[in-house]
């Protein structure tokens, strides 16, 4: 299938924070059990288990002290360029958080230019 990726990885694995712009991805357990937080909520994963994150959903295979092997479909994959990896704690797409913040930061601005510098200290 084009534009599709598999992979197969175990607990020893390195894993990062990030998300997919395009790609959806689809994990599957092979054998154990692993922990995945995906968008602030942790999910434990059996054998047999599947979990689809959609794209960007902020989410990561985090370590749990268990043994397991992983298979991870990507669809839609658009290679490296799709993948953003984000810091921990964020668990939305950086362009939202960043968008948020921006708009606060205009407000501000916004609020000051209308009211004036504060002169009261």
């Amino acid at each position: 299938m084009p534009n599709t990726e598999l992979a197969v990885f175990t607990h020893l694995a390195a894993q990062d924070r990030h998300y997919h712009k395009v790609g959806t991805e689809i994990y599957m357990v092979m054998s154990g059990t692993m922990l995945i937080e995906a968008r602030g909520v942790n999910y434990h994963l059996a054998a047999g288990d599947m979990l689809v994150v959609n794209p960007g959903t902020v989410h990561e295979v985090m370590p749990s002290g268990t043994e397991f092997m992983s298979c991870v479909v990507t669809v839609k994959c658009k290679g490296k360029k799709d993948k953003v990896t984000v810091p921990p704690g964020v668990t939305v797409p950086l362009e939202s958080w960043f968008r948020k913040r921006w708009r606060m930061i205009t407000l501000g601005w916004v609020l000051w230019l209308s009211l004036g510098p504060c002169s009261s200290f």
